[in-house]
């Protein structure tokens, strides 16, 4: 694996009003590991614990440090990627409900503030912990969750030294800007180069060649990204076969989708999966893993 995690996933068995915990977690990601571009399923804030790295999101490039984090929200495009020489440390936590950007909003995170700054990042760690010892998908457990959540939320506004960390544009132009855009509201759909050209009313080379210029990544590479990074979510967040997830994100076959997911987590989604539910299920070495991050 490109990261060692220990995390737990609430499989919703009903429609989330107001706001509901949906997923938490600890990493320490191998040195130079990236992630993205990705949509995600909710609203996640992730709080770097030890170790720096770089998080890339609306065309903007943030060098990031122990005691800072960010947000990305559901659909938001985002890229994070952590140091070769200080890989970081990080634990985030994932809600959803009507009420999640009012209480971003109110916490003075609201869109366009991607990034903050706490007082201890570590004093977070005890409500993941906590979080984790509830995971029998009881409806009592469920509760507390919600509650950690909640908690979670309160402790930023307490801990929030600062709503954003400063940034370097990316200096993205129009063509790249509004060619992320459409990919962000069609990468479900069966989309290529020249459905988006067509779509963009542009010349196919020259989109090709200035999304290249700006992005470092070929749009067709860029789609695959996203549509790999949303399975791995699928993956990890749902029990969808592997056809109905291909099918989810875009892709017109398991092979297909294998093909694109090895290129880039160099192993089969099956196999994903498998390695993500023994180490969630392995109390040893989630005990390990967490004594290692406590000293």
């Amino acid at each position: 694996m490109a990261e060692d995690s220990i995390y737990y996933i609430l499989r919703p068995t009903h429609v989330i009003r107001g706001l509901g915990f949906s997923f938490c977690g600890i990493s320490q990601p191998k040195p130079g590991y990236g992630y993205g571009p990705a949509m995600r399923s909710a609203y996640t804030i992730y709080l770097v614990i030890e170790g720096e790295g770089r998080l890339i999101s609306n065309g903007m490039q943030y060098h990031l440090n122990r005691n800072e984090g960010f947000i990305i929200r559901p659909d938001d495009g985002a890229s994070f990627i952590t140091s070769q020489a200080h890989p970081w440390t990080y634990l985030w936590l994932g809600f959803n409900g009507e009420n999640a950007e009012y209480y971003l909003a109110a916490l003075g995170l609201a869109r366009g503030h991607d990034t903050l700054r706490v007082k201890n990042a570590l004093e977070f760690l005890r409500i993941i912990v906590s979080c984790l010892s509830h995971s029998r998908s009881t409806p009592e457990d469920e509760l507390k969750l919600n509650s950690l959540t909640y908690e979670f939320l309160h402790q930023l506004s307490e801990q929030i030294v600062s709503e954003t960390v400063p940034g370097m544009n990316l200096a993205y132009g129009e063509i790249t800007r509004r060619t992320m855009d459409y990919i962000a509201d069609h990468y479900l759909e069966p989309i290529g180069v020249n459905e988006v050209a067509a779509q963009l009313n542009m010349n196919r080379s020259y989109l090709s060649r200035e999304f290249r210029r700006e992005s470092g990544l070929t749009i067709k590479d860029y789609i695959n990204r996203i549509r790999v990074t949303k399975a791995s979510d699928l993956l990890m967040l749902t029990d969808m076969s592997l056809n109905e997830i291909a099918k989810r994100c875009g892709y017109g076959s398991v092979e297909v989708l294998t093909k694109q997911f090895k290129t880039i987590y160099a192993m089969t989604p099956a196999r994903y999966r498998q390695q993500r539910d023994r180490l969630h299920n392995d109390t040893e070495i989630n005990l390990n893993f967490l004594r290692a991050i406590l000293g």
